[in-house]
């Protein structure tokens, strides 16, 4: 079935196994997981967090974000990107013109706050976005 070359070949080479290959690549893929699952239940049962928009008092969205990935000027970027979403592209001009310029709009302005010694983030006039920061300790949120 084979040329008399091939039988040669076949015979001069020791046969080749994959599995210490696959066993260290399946090995570091498995702690890894594990690593990442780790680290998931850090990050859920830290602090954190919570980001609600409101349309007047009628609720629009509410998410939870972990704190560790996401820093305070990070969330007040998100909490501006979600405003802008709902404003017109003149208003996001005028908005991101200099604070001194006669034509600039403070819609996407930071209001900084705390309420019941709680961090609290507000973007946005209506409708407005606000991020909590909520300890890992404390249960609503």
């Amino acid at each position: 079935m084979f040329s008399k070359r091939a039988e040669r070949v076949a015979t001069c080479h020791r046969p080749v196994t994959f599995a210490p290959f696959f066993g260290a690549v399946f090995g570091l893929l498995g702690s890894g997981m594990a690593d990442l699952q780790a680290k998931k239940r850090k990050h859920a049962a830290g602090d954190r967090w919570v980001i609600q928009g409101y349309d007047g008092v009628k609720p629009l969205a509410r998410t939870i974000l972990p704190k560790s990935r996401w820093p305070e000027p990070r969330v007040t970027v998100l909490l501006q990107r979600l405003v802008s979403k709902n404003l017109e592209v003149s208003d996001i001009i005028d908005a991101s013109r200099p604070p001194r310029d006669t034509f600039h709009n403070p819609v996407l302005r930071e209001k900084r706050s705390e309420v019941a010694g709680r961090l609290t983030i507000k973007v946005g006039e209506n409708p407005y976005y606000v991020a909590s920061l909520w300890k890992a300790d404390e249960k609503d949120g």
